[in-house]
């Protein structure tokens, strides 16, 4: 091919590409591509033209590139060579005149000095340096001149939409359909891809632009060379192919390369405004750390720059989160001190509980019960400065026997206000179990001092969020040890609210009177051959008799039928845990629980079983002689063998010398139950 001939074809090929990058100002349109307005195909009338005379000019007239033009060429050209290709596109698309004048065989240092300032791959040897960057940076489709395109594929050397690559680009094995008469080592002299127009992947097959297939078979069948003149000429071209190939590999690594510099771009600007914001922030007067929050949010997420504008715009949007996180962030602050407060009156609380004797424990409040206590609630809640330390708190650990007994009395009276003012129990023909307790115009009505001591008086604990299970109270014994409930400050002098923070790990809603408790206790106390307005628990736990429930159905077992049996206190917290009260799908025993009192014999036997329990093995024990296990409980063989060496206390006794420490509660591990009858079941009767 002759050097005249390859010049105009690659003058020809620059051009369309700029055409195509962009129309210049002279009439260009893409082909293939429909009007953006229909045309007129009347003339203006006379009243349009005088509407246009009557409009006022415009305020700002369209400025001009002409006077560009009358620069020295050099010092042009020096000027263009600053800009980068893309910017050197836009320029030659302004108008005619400066599109000639880039085109031009001079202007090939602009293209040349802008290529070498983004260090861009040189252009192959078939492509010039305007063609070069109009296939780089231009956005245009080189088939159909679609815009915004984004994806070049260097191996065919062209800029393609997704329309287009999908009617263009022909997998080898059916080119056969497009082309019967295709000689297949024609394919050898065509570049070709490696991603098909379906498909977003690169795969092991060969993809050709239909028109370079329709070319090349042009080419060889017009070509009038001997046979060694094609074969140089087929050399040449499979030369060329690889080139491109291995040029097609820079390209993509120069890709990944320009893609990588614009996002780290793209991030710096991102945390540029995000800097910005959390200035305006901070000068509002929140912390950094309440702009966490603001992380992923999207107006932290764009490299736009912050403006005046925009942050009136956002800071709507953003503040009310900011404002929240750092509500949280004070009352995390404020809750992380007053913990390390509540840790120092916990070590001086546990230094003044072990000067106690060990059976005085269980009367004395927990640690976060203290904290509630108007003085020390004071020192907690104080500001951080000034600093608050352990003397500070001792003055009043120091008056806690007083406190405590105060407490303690306030506790009682506020007990003492739960019972009726009136109690009628005794049983009678109409009401043979004794079920109605509550009578306010009874006359017969106990000292106020003495009920909390009666049997019949019961409370009950409304749940306590896993601590215990649904129980009774019976006695002031049992009602001054219980101390899952929260609500103190109902009841007590102090104003200070619950605290927060620390790991409490017990809280209740309340104590109230137990309507139901006090019915099962009336009864039972009849049963025991007593009076329920005169009994005491004291009378009940010396009868320490046994007690069933007939609602219970015997059970089969490995030795034969057996039924549960009850002490009389927890008789009481069966029926209150309502077993019979709708919980079971058998409606025939969602019915009141109706007890009976058992044998002496059957009696001793339920009381050995007691004794024997798992329960007693589990790790519940403590010396009643010193505090050493106070808060570590162990196994009673382990206290046994401690008061053996420590106490030289060789039979130890209960529960002076030692006893279980629970803190609420808790049920045998195994059923309590003794032998009865099986059902019985009428035989069948033979006609």
């Amino acid at each position: 091919m002759a050097p005249s001939q390859v010049s105009r074809e690659e003058d020809d090929f620059d051009s369309a590409l700029l055409d195509l990058a962009g129309p210049a100002s002279g009439g260009y349109r893409a082909r293939n591509r429909a009007p953006a307005k229909r045309a007129k195909t009347y003339s203006t009338s006379f009243a349009s033209k005088k509407n246009n005379q009557l409009q006022k000019p415009k305020s700002r007239q369209k400025k001009s590139l002409s006077l560009l033009l009358t620069m020295p060429l050099d010092v042009l050209y020096e000027t263009f060579g600053q800009l980068n290709p893309k910017d050197i596109l836009s320029l030659a698309r302004t108008s005619k005149t400066i599109r000639e004048r880039l085109m031009s065989r001079s202007a090939l240092t602009v293209w040349k000095a802008a290529r070498e300032h983004l260090d861009v791959p040189e252009p192959p040897s078939d492509m010039s340096e305007p063609a070069w960057a109009a296939l780089l940076f231009g956005n245009v489709c080189h088939n159909c001149g679609a815009k915004n395109v984004q994806n070049v594929d260097f191996l065919l050397r062209k800029r393609l939409c997704l329309k287009c690559r999908k009617s263009g680009i022909v997998v080898e094995s059916r080119l056969k359909t497009n082309f019967p008469a295709l000689d297949r080592s024609i394919l050898d002299l065509i570049p070709h891809t490696d991603i098909g127009g379906w498909a977003n992947s690169r795969s092991n097959s060969r993809f050709f632009w239909k028109e370079d297939v329709e070319r090349m078979i042009q080419t060889v069948a017009t070509q009038e060379q001997t046979a060694d003149k094609m074969e140089e000429f087929k050399e040449e071209r499979k030369k060329l192919v690889k080139s491109v190939q291995f040029a097609a590999r820079e390209c993509r690594e120069w890709v990944d390369n320009q893609d990588r510099e614009r996002q780290m771009d793209k991030e710096i600007l991102i945390e540029k405004r995000r800097e910005a914001i959390c200035k305006r922030f901070v000068e509002l007067g929140y912390d950094e750390q309440d702009l966490t929050c603001l992380t992923f949010d999207e107006e932290l997420r764009t490299p736009t720059q912050l403006t005046e504008r925009t942050w009136q715009r956002i800071r709507p949007t953003l503040e009310p989160m900011v404002r929240q996180r750092q509500e949280q962030r004070i009352e995390l602050e404020l809750t992380a001190l007053w913990d390390s407060r509540i840790s120092m009156v916990d070590d001086l609380y546990e230094g003044y509980k072990r000067s106690l004797t060990p059976p005085q424990w269980k009367y004395l409040p927990g640690t976060h019960d203290i904290c509630m206590l108007e003085p020390f609630a004071r020192l907690i809640r104080a500001p951080a400065e000034p600093v608050i330390s352990q003397e500070d708190f001792q003055q009043w650990i120091d008056m806690l026997p007083e406190m405590l007994s105060s407490l303690s009395e306030q506790k009682r009276k506020y007990f003492a206000t739960m019972f009726p003012v009136a109690s009628s129990t005794q049983a009678s023909d109409e009401n043979p179990q004794g079920r109605e307790i509550l009578d306010t115009e009874a006359s017969s009505v106990p000292p106020i001092q003495n009920m909390m001591e009666l049997a019949t008086s019961v409370l009950e604990c409304h749940g306590s969020y896993g601590a215990h299970e649904h129980c009774g109270l019976v006695g002031v014994e049992e009602f001054m040890t219980h101390h899952c409930d929260s609500e103190w400050q109902s009841y007590s002098n102090s104003s200070a609210p619950w605290l927060g923070g620390g790991d409490r790990n017990v809280r209740t809603k309340s104590i109230k009177f137990s309507v139901q408790g006090a019915k099962t206790a009336s009864l039972l106390v009849q049963l025991a051959g007593l009076d329920p307005t005169t009994a005491s628990t004291f009378d009940m736990d010396e009868k320490d008799h046994r007690f069933t429930c007939s609602r219970c159905s015997p059970r089969p077992g490995y030795h034969g039928w057996t039924a549960d049996g009850y002490s009389w206190r927890r008789a009481i917290s069966h029926d209150i845990q309502n077993y019979h009260r709708g919980k079971t799908w058998d409606v025939r025993r969602a019915e009141p629980c109706s007890w009976k009192i058992l044998s002496n014999a059957i009696g001793d036997e339920l009381k050995a079983k007691e004794v024997t329990d798992p329960k007693w093995d589990q790790a519940l024990w403590t010396c009643g002689r010193c505090s050493i296990y106070m808060t570590d409980l162990q196994h009673r063989h382990d206290i046994v063998l401690h008061l053996a060496t420590e106490h030289a206390i060789v039979e130890p006794e209960e529960p002076s010398d030692l006893f279980v420490f629970e803190q609420f509660p808790s049920d045998f591990t195994e059923r309590i139950a003794y032998s009865v009858p099986g059902p019985w079941t009428p035989s069948r009767v033979l006609v």
